[in-house]
């Protein structure tokens, strides 16, 4: 993890995105976000990883993990 990434919480992530929680929530379960991390019972989002997704146009969580292994291998 990088120093200056951030986990945000469900509520800063809607802030972030500029949606409800329970928008956030459906969009998670319809595979739309990028992948969340569990920390207990707490769903956090990393804010560099939704920058990133933002600026690659918001693909579907599938399509961001092909995205993100292919970045990652060059």
């Amino acid at each position: 993890m990088h120093t200056d990434d951030k986990l945000l919480t469900v509520e800063e992530t809607a802030d972030k995105l500029g949606l409800s929680r329970s928008s956030v929530y459906q969009m998670d379960a319809q595979g739309k976000l990028p992948r969340k991390i569990k920390l207990g019972r707490k769903s956090l989002y990393s804010r560099v990883e939704l920058d990133c997704w933002i600026a690659n146009g918001c693909p579907p969580r599938a399509e961001w993990e092909r995205v993100k292994e292919k970045a990652s291998h060059n």
